[in-house]
């Protein structure tokens, strides 16, 4: 399926994986691969297109009941100038290149390839991967571990960890003052101060940073 004229993507998905991807055409491509029962609704709202998993709804003996027992695999492609938001219960989510003005996740992790974005956040989940560009940056794992290289950063950032480690790898264009705390584990970062406050904290875990 193809779409003109978006400005936002909303994708929402229970069991299936999400795929968004930033490319250089001036439209957004939708795909979706069923597996079981299944459905996914993709409608479009002005310069808001937005893609669905639901569970697929039977009647039985006249009463309606969903079933949890499949999933839809959702592949997007978008220009990279369009906002993106991804939220996911129980399906891993991937975002490369685009732009990412929030991602959420439950019972499943995160990875990122270099994308612009502002909040990431899961719970029973890893957060992996690259940042082209963090603005206002708010990152938060529950039960899960940080691993994100940034490439550069605008406003001040915040990225907790409950459970879990945090490692980042900054380079020299962050213009950050780094402020890492843990309550039980190791703290490893370098003194740095810069235009803007970078807080990097954990409960139960160790916390790295390292710029390059």
């Amino acid at each position: 399926m193809i779409f003109h004229r978006i400005r936002k993507v909303i994708v929402n998905s229970v069991n299936g994986t999400i795929t968004v991807e930033g490319v250089d055409d001036d439209f957004v491509t939708v795909e979706y691969e069923i597996h079981g029962e299944a459905d996914v609704e993709v409608k479009q709202e002005g310069d808001t297109l937005i893609v669905r998993e639901k569970p697929k709804e039977r009647r039985i003996f006249g009463i309606i009941k969903t079933s949890s027992e499949g999933r839809a695999d959702i592949w997007i492609s978008v220009p990279r100038n369009v906002e993106v938001e991804i939220s996911s219960v129980n399906g891993p989510i991937k975002a490369e290149n685009c732009l990412v003005r929030s991602v959420n996740s439950t019972n499943s992790g995160i990875t990122l390839k270099g994308v612009e974005v502002s909040e990431v956040r899961t719970v029973n989940g890893s957060i992996t991967g690259s940042i082209e560009l963090a603005k206002d940056l708010d990152v938060k794992a529950v039960n899960g571990r940080i691993e994100l290289e940034i490439q550069d950063i605008e406003g001040d950032g915040m990225i907790t960890a409950v459970n879990g480690s945090i490692k980042l790898t900054l380079t020299e264009f962050c213009d950050v003052t780094i402020i890492a705390k843990t309550v039980n584990g190791k703290v490893e970062a370098p003194p740095r101060e810069g235009r803007y406050e970078l807080r990097v904290h954990t409960v139960n875990g160790s916390v790295k940073v390292e710029v390059i």
